[in-house]
């Protein structure tokens, strides 16, 4: 029996498309390989099971960003969702069909809100890297924000501090930058971030 699932596609870009899971091996071919599974309950109606490639971080595969958004952990490769409640609300350890409210959900309001979040992170990144390269702050400064970053990343949630560290440094880094735009410098300065950024969608 077919179950009407979501197929999550990895990468930046990477879409929402409604597919039709037929066992096993439909999931195996949409992912690429061997699977592993996650798990989280929504509500007394969804329970989702998103199944990914097993080795997908260690093959390198991409990001999946709204799997991992959706799921609070780093996941590679594509994902394919379904629901592990029946009508009942029972997991049964078969797959179910997701809700078609959940499903128009994730493809217009989750998308949209994941690739704003992922659009912002691009471009404070970029900015982050032009103050490290203009010595608008110090290497060290960079390295102590680099490891924040690390410790949030591998186990998110677990050190708050950290979490905030990151924060205060990337307010910190855009006060400077205001003060040195404020300093009579703001059209050289503008003309050095968006050349800085032409530079660096140049290297992609």
């Amino acid at each position: 029996m077919k179950t009407n699932g979501l197929l999550f596609e990895a990468g930046s870009g990477g879409m929402v498309q409604t597919i039709q899971v037929d066992g096993l091996e439909s999931i195996q071919r949409a992912v690429g390989g061997n699977i592993d599974a996650v798990r989280k309950v929504l509500n007394d109606r969804i329970k989702l099971v998103g199944y990914c490639h097993d080795e997908g971080l260690l093959n390198g595969m991409d990001i999946n960003w709204l799997a991992s958004a959706l799921f609070q952990q780093r996941l590679c490769g594509n994902v394919v969702l379904v629901n592990a409640y029946d009508e009942t609300g029972i997991d049964d350890g078969e797959s179910h069909d997701l809700p078609t409210e959940f499903m128009l959900w994730a493809a217009t309001t989750f998308a949209r809100k994941v690739q704003d979040t992922f659009n912002e992170s691009v471009m404070i990144s970029m900015i982050i890297s032009y103050a490290a390269e203009t010595g608008i702050v110090t290497p060290e400064e960079m390295a102590a924000f680099d490891e924040s970053i690390r410790i949030s990343i591998e186990e998110p949630g677990s050190h708050p501090e950290e979490d905030k560290a990151g924060v205060q440094f990337i307010n910190r880094v855009m006060d400077l930058i205001m003060e040195k735009k404020s300093a009579g410098t703001a059209d050289k300065l503008e003309e050095e971030i968006y050349a800085y950024f032409d530079k660096e969608a140049g290297n992609k």
